[in-house]
């Protein structure tokens, strides 16, 4: 019952993300070298130009991972803790269902309209520069997916977390975003100043572009970023356990 209020009310925003997502995707990936006769015609007869060209299609996906996480973000704002500035929190929230379960259908919810926009964001790329180079390079080019998804919904979990916090989807956006901005801005002074190292979406997004290109497996030797992978999806998961913690323990 709450998975189908949770779909009904964020049917209309997701739906205008995916073709926001569409049409970015067509804009940067596809108009220009459909629109290029003579490109294209090149980059299907000169196989090293073609490999080129897939290698740097997955850096510009790689750079470009923030704009399917500032699109999902917005779905993390209308997550449990905007009942309350619905005026919703109190029917919902002392039914016979746990609070926890209203929680973390939400945030199942969400998590599948995210993977939705991203797998829509990599497969558009992905069939685009098979039908410009008239050649599949590498199924590893879809790993671009892994990376993508997660920091999408390390965004739309602060902002969901910050939404339960603050019981408004508009303040827990705002606040969210705020925080993300300023997570960029601290780990670059950090950086710079100090040379303190702290974990960049963008180191991660480098070793999945060669990953995703890696035709021979020279570069998959070693394995994916385990580490880096497990770090950032236990913050993920965090944010909503966080909301869970703090709904948890306050009145209606």
């Amino acid at each position: 019952m709450y998975l189908w209020k949770c779909w009904r009310d964020n049917r209309f925003r997701f739906i205008v993300f995916l073709i926001l997502m569409v049409a970015f995707a067509w804009l940067v990936h596809m108009q220009v070298l459909l629109q290029n006769k003579i490109m294209r015609f090149t980059l299907s007869v000169d196989p090293e130009l073609a490999r080129e060209y897939w290698r740097d299609l997955s850096e510009q996906i790689g750079t470009g991972f923030f704009f399917p996480c500032l699109f999902t973000m917005a779905l993390g704002s209308s997550g449990v803790g905007d009942e309350y500035a619905r005026g919703t929190a109190e029917f919902l929230l002392t039914r016979p269902r746990s609070r926890r379960y209203f929680i973390w259908v939400s945030w199942f919810t969400g998590a599948l309209e995210v993977l939705t926009i991203v797998l829509t964001f990599v497969l558009l790329a992905f069939l685009a520069a098979i039908y410009v180079t008239r050649i599949l390079y590498t199924w590893r080019f879809l790993v671009m997916v892994v990376p993508i998804f997660l920091f999408a919904m390390v965004a739309y979990g602060v902002i969901g977390l910050m939404t339960a916090l603050q019981r408004s989807g508009r303040k827990g956006y705002a606040t969210g975003l705020g925080l993300l901005v300023l997570y960029v801005l601290v780990y670059d002074v950090l950086q710079l100043r100090w040379g303190f190292h702290v974990p960049r979406p963008t180191d991660l997004m480098h070793r999945f572009s060669e990953l995703a290109t890696d035709a021979s497996g020279v570069h998959s030797s070693s394995g994916f970023p385990v580490v880096a992978i497990v770090g950032w999806s236990l913050f993920a998961l965090a944010c909503p356990l966080l909301s869970q913690m703090y709904i948890d323990r306050t009145d209606v």
